[in-house]
């Protein structure tokens, strides 16, 4: 589990031109 947790927080990082990802 926690590393779907860790790949959200990457995509975060490298998508940085969807702030909504953070969010979800």
């Amino acid at each position: 589990m926690a590393s779907a947790i860790e790949s959200m927080v990457v995509d975060d990082k490298q998508l940085p031109d969807k702030p909504v990802d953070r969010e979800k």
